[in-house]
């Protein structure tokens, strides 16, 4: 994978974390909105998404889905 790409995933990661973490919510209440622990965690710490996960986290954080671009 080239490297910015990496890079942007991992700010997408971030942000993803900060909204979440800005909502009260912990990693495990993410489960509660349809996420497994593991993909959830995977998803923070900079994997690649989908732009249907991208769309589920938006519902489960309560954003738009282009507030979790940095």
């Amino acid at each position: 994978m080239d490297r910015a790409f990496e890079r942007y995933c991992t700010q997408v990661g971030k942000r993803v974390r900060q909204l979440r973490l800005s909502a009260g919510l912990t990693q495990e209440d993410m489960m509660d909105r349809g996420f497994s622990l593991r993909h959830y965690q995977r998803i923070e710490s900079g994997r690649s998404v989908t732009l249907r996960t991208m769309w589920k986290l938006a519902h489960a954080l309560g954003v738009r889905p282009q507030d979790l671009l940095p």
